[in-house]
């Protein structure tokens, strides 16, 4: 990235986020000369705890001039915990990073540092996986009679996640911010600690995650009842090997199980090979009945307060974060325009057997 478009992407951010009120937000570190030696990417999150507005800070991307580092980066961290937030949290932090961090009182929260992934055409996936490895992700097509038959005997398999059923109830739908919005409160009933989204910051982080297409072909889906409320919906990014990522997955409670089988039915439909996530505490018990497979990943979800009760609520799963409203979005989007999410999305007829 050139110097002018890290520029403009730090100004969107510090400019347009919803949040954004000057006395959290991004640090530098100075050496004698005046010259920068670090820089610390910090951006401000509204969240409700107990019902009561509240602050964090999303700490990302640090970065030391390579004669500082050490104490640089521990500057930055320690001006920064010190901050006006009620709590601080990086949901994508590196192995150094988490090590530092925790040396510096903070607290990691295993159970979001693991990862799951659902095969859906498993054959595909490890074709496209290895050839995607080794670089030759163009030859897929070479061998692709040989998985697609084995992809077709795994669909027969009576606990296969293809074979999963539709609830007629509900219907898929581009997305439309102001239901999605309005469905929020009952969609995060339960959470002691979650993001205060109003309708234009749900709106501005969706149009953030779908100019995110350095991660992938990005898609968003409301799923709804019959009287058109929305019951969920889900964000993910289609990848060249065949996985989709999942970045956000919000449903109320009653429909939590329909509305992920219609994430799988449509991430099949988009044509993808696995589906995979980070764990949620309330998708334990779903993504596990579909055999997930689980790894930790190389990256930690980090927490740090003055007030031990926040981090008890995330060590406890009582926090709602999920990775559209964390680190991941404020990474840089490849497309600078807008995005339409209702335009981008076409559905074919689904067949709800």
């Amino acid at each position: 990235m050139s110097g002018a478009r890290f520029q403009a992407h730090m100004a969107e951010l510090s400019t347009t986020n919803p949040w954004q009120n000057g006395d959290i937000g991004p640090l530098v570190v100075e050496g004698d000369s005046g010259k920068i030696i670090g820089f610390h990417n910090v951006q401000p999150r509204g969240f409700l705890f107990r019902g009561r507005a509240v602050r964090a800070a999303v700490c990302s991307a640090m970065c030391i001039d390579p004669d500082y580092r050490g104490y640089a980066g521990a500057e930055m961290l320690k001006h920064m915990l010190g901050g006006p937030q009620d709590f601080s949290v990086s949901d994508d932090a590196n192995e150094v990073a988490a090590h530092v961090a925790v040396h510096m009182g903070c607290s990691i929260y295993q159970l979001q540092s693991i990862r799951w992934m659902i095969p859906l055409r498993p054959a595909n996936l490890a074709l496209s996986m290895a050839l995607n490895r080794i670089g030759y992700p163009r030859v897929r097509w070479m061998a692709a009679g040989i998985p697609s038959l084995g992809d077709a005997i795994f669909r027969r398999l009576p606990k296969s996640p293809a074979r999963v059923p539709a609830t007629s109830s509900l219907t898929p739908k581009p997305p439309d911010v102001d239901q999605m919005a309005a469905s929020l409160m009952r969609a995060c009933r339960g959470y002691v600690l979650r993001i205060d989204h109003s309708r234009e910051s749900l709106a501005w982080f969706l149009d953030r995650g779908h100019r995110m297409t350095q991660a992938g072909e990005p898609r968003t889906v409301m799923v709804c009842e019959e009287d058109g409320s929305a019951a969920g919906w889900f964000t993910y990014c289609l990848r060249k090997h065949g996985l989709a990522d999942v970045v956000q997955f919000v449903s109320r409670l009653r429909f939590r199980q329909a509305v992920f089988d219609w994430l799988i039915r449509d991430a099949l439909q988009a044509g993808a090979a696995g589906l995979s996530g980070r764990l949620e505490p309330d998708l334990i018990e779903i993504v596990g009945g579909h055999h997930a497979l689980f790894q930790p990943q190389s990256h930690w979800v980090v927490v740090h307060s003055r007030d031990a009760e926040y981090v008890q609520t995330f060590m406890a799963g009582g926090a709602l974060l999920s990775r559209l409203e964390g680190e991941w979005n404020n990474g840089y989007p490849y497309s600078a325009e807008p995005a339409n999410l209702a335009t981008d999305i076409q559905f074919e007829p689904a067949n709800r057997n």
